[in-house]
């Protein structure tokens, strides 16, 4: 239970009060409740769909849900991603690519990342039709389980950071629990659909989080939410096609 609560504290927004020293063993042992996590969020997202959707427009209803989306997650990842869009367009060395990530101030890139992220989400939800429940429930899931593919494979670049406890820490067990769970989840909301779906979008989130280790010697903790979001955009583009 303390794992899930860690979980909780590290993707959303509930005020989540966990008694006790934090150890680094159960900061990483908490990636396993990760697709628990975007589990709840994908319910919350489909349970809003479903209530709204004879009463809202469609395109309407798609952008009432990005927002709620980004709202339970205190908007984080997108923060993650401007951040990792902002170092990744600056066209300067590895190390000063770092410090431009660290920089809470948002520049061209990353606000372009962030708006085509949106539109991207947006849209995708607006072509799903009858699809849209298992979608909004599958992709949170797929999303906060594809991190744990990095972290276990890559290294973290720097000497201290929130993050640093997963990377030293996690275990092939964790990953694997994580992976069926995932599996699992994805199976019960689009069936047979979601078991195929699965190994392409852990490839598609192992081959993204491969260019961004190359490029920055490592995934950062705004890699991270870069590759949550990426992995959440990629699988509701894929279903709405």
């Amino acid at each position: 239970m303390k794992g899930l609560l860690i979980a909780l504290q590290f993707l959303t927004i509930l005020p989540v009060r966990i008694r006790g020293e934090l150890k680094d063993r159960g900061i990483a042992a908490s990636l396993i409740y990760f697709p628990v996590v975007g589990l709840f969020i994908g319910l919350l997202l489909a349970g809003v769909s479903a209530l709204l959707s004879g009463i809202l427009p469609p395109l309407l209803l798609s952008v009432i849900l990005a927002g709620l989306w980004l709202l339970i997650t205190g908007g984080m990842h997108l923060d993650g991603t401007a951040d990792t869009f902002d170092a990744l367009g600056s066209g300067k060395p590895r190390q000063a690519m770092l410090e431009i990530m660290r920089d809470s101030r948002i520049g061209a890139f990353g606000m372009a990342a962030v708006v085509f992220l949106i539109l991207f989400k947006v849209f995708a939800l607006h072509s799903l039709g009858s699809m849209r429940t298992g979608a909004l429930i599958v992709a949170p899931v797929l999303g906060r389980f594809s991190v744990t593919l990095p972290i276990f494979l890559f290294s973290y670049p720097r000497e201290s950071g929130k993050a640093k406890a997963f990377f030293d820490n996690i275990r092939p067990k964790t990953v694997v629990i994580a992976a069926i769970t995932a599996l699992v989840i994805a199976g019960i909301a689009l069936g047979a659909k979601g078991v195929l779906f699965f190994p392409v979008i852990c490839v598609l989130a192992a081959l993204f989080s491969f260019v961004l280790s190359r490029t920055f010697g490592g995934i950062t903790g705004d890699n991270l939410g870069a590759i949550i979001e990426f992995t959440e955009a990629v699988t509701l583009i894929i279903l709405a096609i």
